[in-house]
């Protein structure tokens, strides 16, 4: 497992500039009058020279299909994502490169990955969508567990 996790670092930071991991971050959306603070612990945000971004997260479970993150049913680095293009990690970037999910097994392969590439136009409409969620909730003031 070692051996294949060090190339596959050695190989993801050789294209990059920055590494930030464990990284807190967070932003406020004002809902019908209400702030509401998005708050998340990304595992790893690479930057690259250009500016671009790659955030990951690793699984030691299964991996979501793109088609699960896609449609919101697996959020979490799509939220990321909306919180680093609000400035809520105090990175700098140009544009979201890629999101991608990275597991760790104790079999072979021991390193497998699902990478999901997302227009920025893709990740206004996910943050549309968080908002009209929201606008539910606060609205109907209804908070389930």
């Amino acid at each position: 497992i070692a051996q294949e996790f060090v190339k596959f670092d050695e190989d993801l930071r050789y294209s990059r500039n920055t590494t930030n991991s464990e990284i807190k971050g967070q932003i406020e959306l004002k809902i019908l009058s209400q702030d509401i603070k998005i708050t998340a612990i990304a595992d790893r945000i690479e930057v690259d020279k250009q500016g671009y971004a790659t955030i990951l997260d690793y699984k030691t479970g299964t991996l979501p299909t793109k088609k699960e993150v896609l449609s919101g049913l697996s959020p979490q680095l799509i939220l990321e994502a909306i919180i680093l293009l609000n400035g809520g990690f105090n990175i700098r970037i140009n544009k979201i490169q890629k999101l991608v999910y990275v597991k760790i097994a104790s079999s072979e392969p021991y390193i497998q990955t699902v990478e999901i590439d997302l227009s920025a136009s893709e990740l206004d409409k996910h943050l549309k969508g968080l908002i009209e969620l929201l606008e539910y909730y606060v609205d109907c003031k209804a908070f389930p567990n």
